[in-house]
């Protein structure tokens, strides 16, 4: 009956949208107002019963609604009991009428957000993102430009997309939510164009970049639209588009590149890293139709995924595979991807040899690669980074010491190397005033296996200190104090390692 409803909707001009406090509750009445609106049509509002403003639509509040909500009829009683006509109902009727019969140019609400397949709430990143988007008190949206940024896989533009389905994002922007990747080749007219059809429901081909944004920006004037720009890897394209926007547009940037959401001047921008335990856990088993009542396992699996989202998503339709399909108790299966997880590393469970290859986002390994891409020589410099101490807390003085042990980098140059890395996300963390950065485990974990000879590696990384005795270390030493037994011990130098646990001058120190 919804394609009827529809049918009915695009044969017509003008919907009447009778309001009552039942149909502001509808989610049926929701989506026949949205879909007439998207399409342009004339949508006429006419109160039925009393209801609760506060309540309803943000369009509706701001619309002129005939307001029949007392009629009963078209004669009243007169003062003494006489019979008569009601001339204010007799109005309202006529300008209902009016309203009608006058010409309407159509002006569409698009909206064109990709479907929203499965979203673990993310409390803190969401509310943070609604917050900085509408004006709460009064429901209202604000003109602004603020961006989700952080590493590949980390769910930024699932969140992008949770939040322009949001029934008060979609509420607050009543022109329209407008949805454009922008990728790593774009072009501005081609994009801007699209922005246009997507308006106007009409093919644009506008040539030049200027007639393009002016035509935007008379489009957009005046109109509380939101333009969610995904997968932004450079700022100049991005610029020109934002320029073409009217200055009651609101813009949202999904980029793994902090530094290109600084230059578009994001107000706020928001971290989109790893997940807490307990949703990561729900990410892992939303499609059991009961859910355990102990989860315990499940959160361990979890954690030892990082907590990172596509790398759950991909685990957790492996699991769904071994539990739905091949029949197997939750317990044995969270066995078996652990033992494929141990087996295989970093791309456990990535589906791209099997699937679309065009898909790259469905790999975990794909999705690291276009990261990479961009840090040309310095890629064998970020694999390097592999073999410190796992979640540890990395000075940028250890890994500029490894690096000029392998390639003879310069502490200046290796402050810059890391830099370059931060603004592809590389890193979890990244504290340019601490002088420290971390690697997320499974990252590290991945790099690790890029790695041909780790024990060559560690022994480099060591030798790069140059003292006799580790007792010498300096006292400042802000790594290898808390970290030497393992390097030692990767490094296949167990000897020494014994050697140094026995030496007081190094116990006295390290204390």
């Amino acid at each position: 009956w919804w394609e009827q409803i529809k049918e009915a909707i695009e044969h017509v001009d003008t919907l009447l949208l009778v309001v009552s406090p039942k149909a502001l509750e509808s989610s049926v009445v929701s989506d026949e107002w949205r879909y007439a609106r998207a399409l342009g049509k004339r949508v006429v509002p006419v109160l039925a019963e009393p209801i609760d403003f506060s309540k309803a639509p943000r369009w509706l509040r701001r619309n002129d609604a005939m307001d029949f909500r007392y009629a009963k009829g078209f004669r009243r009683r007169g003062i003494f009991g006489l019979g008569g006509h009601d001339p204010e109902h007799t109005l309202r009727w006529e300008k209902l009428i009016l309203q009608l019969k006058s010409p309407y140019e159509p002006r569409r609400v698009p909206f064109n957000a990709p479907k929203l397949e499965v979203f673990i709430m993310r409390a803190r990143e969401y509310n943070a993102l609604i917050d900085c988007l509408l004006d709460r008190e009064n429901r209202n949206p604000v003109a602004i430009t603020t961006a989700l940024q952080g590493g590949g896989g980390f769910g930024k533009t699932t969140l992008a997309q949770a939040i322009a389905h949001d029934p008060e994002v979609r509420d607050a922007f009543d022109d329209g939510i407008l949805w454009l990747t922008v990728g790593e080749t774009p072009n501005a007219i081609t994009l801007i164009n699209e922005l246009i059809e997507l308006i106007t429901g009409k093919p644009s081909g506008y040539a030049s970049l200027s007639a393009a944004q002016a035509r935007l920006r008379e489009l957009t004037d005046k109109r509380n639209m939101l333009v969610i720009l995904d997968d932004i890897w450079d700022e100049g394209v991005p610029r020109d588009i934002i320029a073409a926007l009217s200055e009651t547009c609101a813009c949202l940037l999904t980029t793994r590149r902090p530094d290109v959401a600084t230059r578009l001047r994001a107000q706020a921008p928001l971290n989109v890293n790893e997940m807490t335990n307990e949703e990561a856990t729900q990410m892992l088993v939303r499609w059991l139709p009961e859910k355990p009542s102990n989860l315990s396992a499940v959160s361990q699996m979890a954690a030892k995924l990082g907590e990172w989202p596509l790398l759950l998503e991909l685990a957790s339709a492996y699991l769904r595979e071994l539990v739905m399909v091949d029949g197997l108790p939750l317990t044995d299966a969270l066995e078996r991807a652990e033992r494929r997880l141990k087996e295989k590393g970093f791309t456990a469970f990535d589906r791209e040899s099997r699937e679309n290859v065009k898909r790259r986002n469905d790999a975990i390994a794909a999705s690291m690669a276009v990261s990479l891409e961009r840090l040309g020589d310095l890629r064998e410099r970020f694999w390097e980074l592999g073999i410190f101490y796992e979640d540890a807390r990395i000075p940028f003085e250890a890994a500029a010491r490894l690096w000029c042990a392998t390639c003879g980098m310069s502490h200046e140059e290796a402050e810059e190397a890391l830099s370059r890395m931060h603004r592809l996300s590389l890193f979890v963390r990244y504290d340019a005033k601490a002088h420290a950065f971390r690697l997320h485990d499974v990252i590290r974990a991945y790099a690790r296996e890029q790695i041909a000879d780790l024990p060559s590696l560690h022994q480099k990384f060591l030798r790069a200190y140059e003292v006799e005795h580790w007792a010498e270390l300096p006292p400042d030493e802000p790594y290898l104090w808390d970290h030497l037994a393992y390097h030692l011990l990767e490094a296949g130098r167990r000897e020494e390692l014994r050697v140094a646990l026995l030496d007081y001058r190094y116990l006295q120190a390290k204390l």
